[in-house]
């Protein structure tokens, strides 16, 4: 019964949804200004018969997993040395309050400025989520059980052992919802500068094209694909890290039987 409401209530919602964007269509009766959901998809089907999409989707997800990447690997190495250093932590405090206060429209427009169309959309998604990486990280390695390291302190356990063995482990545990949740927002803060930068091989240009020409039913079609592209991205990370999880576990079970043989 349970895994039949979790497939059933996500089906029932996505309906609901489908039919309300029915009866506004119907109620608005314009397809230039909201065009009917059949005519979206029929829109968004033939998408897949041109050679530009596949292009564009791949260059987005190659943005999207580079600038999370480059901002997840920068936000881990600060934030635990800030965690474990509190001089650390307080020469970089400032950094991340200013990070985190400047506006994103303000850091497209400056990337458009000194990058090229191709480099500004990593650069704003690698500036706009470093600080939300950086801060999730930091707390999660901030308040950890202190017993924890005292005890591996009384034991001599190396700093390098604690960090990679002890504390990234455990913030991984509690941070992994929140890491897939910010990759999938990166995939919009691709998109997002790639509209203003006009980034060749993108979704964020055809969805500029789409406006410019005022292409109602394309521009409701792209935004789909951007949908599932961010759905998909993050349901392929939590499979890798599941997977992942699974051999290590299997290795894990594999070692502890042969010990006790």
């Amino acid at each position: 019964m349970k895994k039949l409401k979790i497939i059933l209530l996500p089906i029932i919602s996505l309906s609901a949804v489908i039919l309300l964007l029915y009866v506004i269509s119907y109620f608005i009766g314009d397809e230039l200004v909201f065009p009917s959901p059949t005519v979206i998809f029929e829109e968004f089907i033939s998408l897949f018969g041109k050679s530009y999409f596949y292009s564009a989707l791949l260059g987005d997800l190659a943005r999207t997993l580079l600038s999370f990447g480059l901002s997840f690997i920068c936000a881990a190495v600060f934030a635990v040395f800030a965690g474990i250093n509190e001089t650390f932590e307080r020469l970089f405090y400032p950094i991340t309050v200013i990070l985190r206060s400047v506006p994103t429209m303000s850091v497209i427009l400056w990337c458009l400025i000194v990058l090229k169309a191709d480099k500004s959309p990593s650069a704003v998604s690698f500036i706009v989520t470093f600080p939300m990486l950086y801060s999730a990280i930091f707390g999660a390695v901030k308040n950890r059980d202190k017993k924890l390291d005292e005890m591996a302190k009384v034991f001599g356990v190396k700093k390098t052992d604690r960090i990679f063995k002890m504390i990234i482990p455990d913030v991984w545990k509690r941070l992994f919802t929140q890491f897939s949740s910010i990759l999938s927002f990166n995939v919009k803060l691709i998109v997002a500068g790639e509209a203003l930068a006009y980034t060749t091989n993108s979704l964020g240009r055809e969805l500029k094209i789409a406006n410019a020409n005022l292409e109602t039913a394309k521009l409701l079609a792209l935004s789909v694909s951007i949908i599932l592209l961010g759905v998909g991205v993050e349901l392929a990370f939590k499979g890798i890290v599941f997977a992942i999880r699974r051999v290590k576990n299997g290795r894990d079970r594999k070692r502890i039987m042969q010990a006790l043989r």
